[in-house]
């Protein structure tokens, strides 16, 4: 399992609902992206904006397309990759050491990290090992974040923000929320 969310697992790119050029122009993009990586490109996507934009869904789309064509990816949120790391540093929650658990993420061939910079505050120095190990593997990695390049070079430090944002497709989603533009949420 590539660990996509429920929620994600079965809508692609073409359940995508676009509204403008903007959109369209990502869309094709990270269409394109798919094949790039899966004929040995090591670029990484950065999708970028507010909550409700559609990243993860377009994030999600990039690897299952991936997945389709026999490219092993993994899913994780950056909330969750934080809570394994915390949980390694007590003897009574670990089920890995920390060493493990990035080296595990760090060397899966295409790795997507959603939500980086919600409930992840690590220090750089466990960001940095990751994206070395990734870095030096040639391996390509799909992010989402509300932050924008500065703040998420400042989450991420100098050493990983220099691995990683160099060789990456910034994709700015800045459109409403497509949440809010579908709500279903029954006033009284």
């Amino acid at each position: 399992s590539i660990g996509i969310p429920s929620l994600f697992a079965k809508i692609g790119f073409a359940d995508y609902q676009v509204s403008d050029g903007k959109q369209q122009r990502i869309l094709d993009r990270l269409k394109k992206y798919v094949n790039e990586v899966k004929n040995g490109s090591n670029k990484n996507v950065v999708l970028a904006g507010a909550t409700g934009a559609g990243k993860t869904h377009l994030a999600c789309a990039v690897l299952r397309n991936l997945a389709s064509l026999g490219v092993k990816s993994r899913y994780v949120s950056s909330a969750d990759f934080a809570a394994q790391i915390r949980a390694s540093w007590d003897i009574k929650t670990r089920t890995k050491f920390e060493s493990e658990i990035i080296t595990n993420y760090g060397n899966v061939p295409v790795l997507m990290i959603d939500d980086m910079g919600v409930n992840d505050m690590l220090k750089s120095d466990i960001w940095s090992h990751l994206f070395d190990i990734r870095y030096s593997q040639k391996l390509p990695t799909v992010i989402t974040t509300n932050l924008d390049d500065k703040s998420l070079a400042h989450l991420l430090g100098d050493r990983a923000a220099d691995r990683l944002l160099p060789n990456a497709i910034w994709a700015s989603c800045v459109w409403s929320s497509y949440r809010q533009s579908v709500s279903k949420m029954e006033r009284i």
